[in-house]
């Protein structure tokens, strides 16, 4: 990859990578004066290396999906969604947080800010 290209992973992207599993995800490059756009997608994390220990408190197993917020599916070999708003609502209370990584709209306008200017 040169340093004209970058990856942006969402947050659930980026936790199917953490657990092992070879996912596609977006990558963009740096276009001048163009700006920055994404052009494509990249498979990463094709070797299936998870950033979870076994030995460690979730036993290998990604933390989010030891809290139920996602699973990976063994009949569709696709990631699965469990907990659509567990970012949203603060599990004990049930009031809604503001998290900025939530945003997605946010977050991708925030990274290409730090790329474009």
């Amino acid at each position: 990859m040169s340093n004209l290209t970058f990856y942006v992973a969402s947050p659930f992207e980026s936790f199917q990578l953490g657990a092992g599993h070879p996912t596609m995800v977006a990558t963009w490059t740096r276009s001048f004066p163009v700006p920055t756009k994404l052009t494509h997608y990249t498979l990463l994390n094709s070797k299936g290396v998870k950033a979870w220990v076994p030995e460690g408190p979730t036993k290998g197993h990604c933390v989010w999906e030891y809290h139920d917020v996602w699973r990976w599916s063994k009949t569709t070999d696709k990631p699965v969604v469990l907990r659509e708003n567990y970012f949203r609502k603060h599990p004990d209370t049930g009031k809604e947080v503001s998290l900025p990584f939530y945003d997605k709209e946010l977050i991708t306008s925030s990274l290409l800010d730090q790329f474009l200017y």
